[in-house]
Formats: structure tokens, C-alpha cells, sequence
């Protein structure tokens, strides 16, 4: 049986979900993440014609920290994190420091140079997808994914030895993931859209 790891950019799905739920009408729309990993396993399936066998699901989470008082504190994050833990994913928390600083920059000095660090979610999702499959933890790599910056982990993970499949928005997925076939190397599935599947995934 074939082994499969869930890899979730968090941050990307977070804020593609609204305007997934606008096209459909249904604006409050949220993701349910406990069937989530098993919708997309029975959509890979489809294309694999043989059963499969989810092993790991990681998320990729970042998040503001440190910041001025004058901004309300996120208290859902922690909250979500907890809840992403306790449905048994592997949460990679990726905060960033504003060192006291406003959140927007418009509401800072605008002699203040300061730029955030990077959300890290790329750099985390590449670095475990890889790691992973140099060691032989999983068959297919399932991506959630959305932006053109994962296109080197794909490629490298394929060079490994393993078969990547992609799951994305229509409206938020670069056009190479979109792409049918093998172009470009990155994957070996058709992409999953989460539009055809909203009314088995949202909460």
C-alpha cells in the first residue's frame, strides 16, 4: 500500500478560504481540517486506482508576535494550534517578532525601516517535504498548496523517487500546477481542486 503525507501551507489556505466562499455564495465558508486529509485521500485515490495510506499530516503556521498593544492580540491562534494538535497534525508554528511594532506598516513611524521576517512557511513546508523523502517516510507527497515557490521542492521530491500529487484553489494556484499532465516535472496527478469538493470540506 502506498504511503501518503499531507503538507499544508496553513497560511495560504486560511486566506484563500473567503474568497473560495464567496464564489459559491457561501462567504462564511471555513475549512473542516479533521475531514480535510480524508477527502483529498479518496480524491487521490480516483487517480492512483489503488488504495492508500495516510501516514503524517503537516500544517505550516505563522503568526505575529511581540507587537504593540494598541493591536488586539490573536487570540485564535492559539487556539487553532491547539485544535490542529489535537486532530493529530504535526503543526509547525512559524512565529514572526515585530519587536513591539505596530502590525501594518501604515500605523508605524515612516522613518521606521523595519521589514517583518518571512512568514517561513516555503522554507519550513520544502525543508520537511524533502527531509522526508530522503529518508523514505512516505510514497506521495500531497501538497496543499497554492504559490509558485514550492515548484523546486516538487521537482527534487519527484527526483527522489516519489510521486507528488497538488490540491489547490483555482483562483489562488499558479499556472503550472494547473497545468494537465507532467509539465514542468512536479507532478504525477492531476491537481484536486478544493472547489469541487467545498461541501465534503467545510466546517
Amino acid at each position: 500500500m502506498q504511503r501518503v503525507m499531507m503538507f499544508i501551507d496553513g497560511n495560504w489556505l486560511y486566506k484563500c478560504m473567503p474568497g473560495l466562499g464567496r464564489s459559491i455564495g457561501r462567504p462564511w465558508l471555513k475549512v473542516d481540517y479533521e475531514r480535510l486529509p480524508g477527502v483529498l485521500l479518496e480524491e487521490l485515490e480516483k487517480q492512483a486506482h489503488s488504495e492508500l495510506h495516510l501516514v503524517r499530516k503537516h500544517i505550516f503556521l505563522s503568526y505575529p508576535t511581540n507587537y504593540d498593544p494598541v493591536d488586539e492580540p490573536d487570540a485564535k491562534t492559539d487556539t487553532f494550534v491547539y485544535s490542529m494538535k489535537e486532530k493529530y497534525y504535526d503543526v509547525t508554528e512559524l512565529p514572526i517578532d515585530y519587536r513591539g511594532r505596530r502590525l501594518k506598516a501604515r500605523d508605524r513611524d515612516p522613518e521606521d525601516d523595519f521589514i517583518p521576517r518571512e512568514k517561513g512557511n516555503d522554507v519550513g513546508l520544502a525543508s520537511a517535504m524533502l527531509y522526508y523523502a530522503a529518508i523514505n517516510s512516505y510514497d506521495v507527497a500531497m501538497a496543499v498548496i497554492g504559490d509558485l515557490d514550492f515548484k523546486p521542492a516538487l521537482l527534487f521530491a519527484r527526483l527522489l523517487g516519489k510521486r507528488v500529487a497538488i490540491a489547490s484553489i483555482r483562483a489562488n494556484c499558479s499556472q503550472e500546477y494547473a497545468m494537465t499532465g507532467t509539465h514542468e516535472g512536479i507532478k504525477d496527478f492531476e491537481t484536486i481542486w478544493l472547489d469541487d469538493v467545498v461541501g465534503r470540506i467545510q466546517y
